[in-house]
């Protein structure tokens, strides 16, 4: 069987001292931009999904936060009065249902792009991008994207993965 490499490189804006956590706000933790089989939400569809993650030790809220597909737009779709506690993690759909109910599932207006493009979450400023993936690459179905569980400052993964079974697959 023919087989071919495919190397990921992950990134993040956490510094780590002496085993504590220095980053100074929200991440993305992990996404997937390419929902099959994967988590539902409510209505039993499989959307796209973010993943966003307090990595301090203080809660965090998120009121006025964006998440955005688009870098020229980047207050696309705002939180709601939500917050994380510290080392808490929040899911928000990227379905295009556009839901946000702090007491509910939060839905972004917007979904990823399997292709690649750029996912980024944007302080309350509407300016200053606190965190994100801009071009990520394209993505497999139902295989996540993200930091490793430790948050590690970066980690670099060799995959084999069989010819033919690539991204759009």
């Amino acid at each position: 069987m023919n087989r071919f490499w495919v190397t990921f490189t992950f990134a993040a804006c956490v510094i780590f001292w002496g085993g504590g956590v220095l980053a100074a706000g929200p991440i993305i933790s992990e996404f997937l931009a390419s929902n099959d089989a994967g988590l539902r939400d409510q209505d039993g569809d499989t959307p796209d999904w973010v993943e966003i993650h307090n990595p301090t030790e203080e809660r965090i809220d998120l009121d006025g936060w964006y998440l955005t597909d688009d870098v020229n737009d980047l207050e696309k779709w705002e939180f709601p009065a939500v917050s994380l506690p510290p080392g808490g993690y929040r899911v928000v759909f990227a379905s295009g249902k556009n839901r946000r109910d702090p007491d509910g599932e939060l839905h972004a207006n917007f979904s990823l792009r399997a292709g690649g493009e750029s996912l980024l979450l944007v302080e309350p400023d509407g300016a200053t991008v606190a965190h994100g993936y801009p071009d990520y690459a394209p993505q497999f179905v139902d295989l996540s994207y993200g930091l490793s569980s430790d948050c590690t400052i970066s980690q670099t993964q060799t995959v084999l993965v069989p010819e033919g079974t690539g991204p759009g697959r």
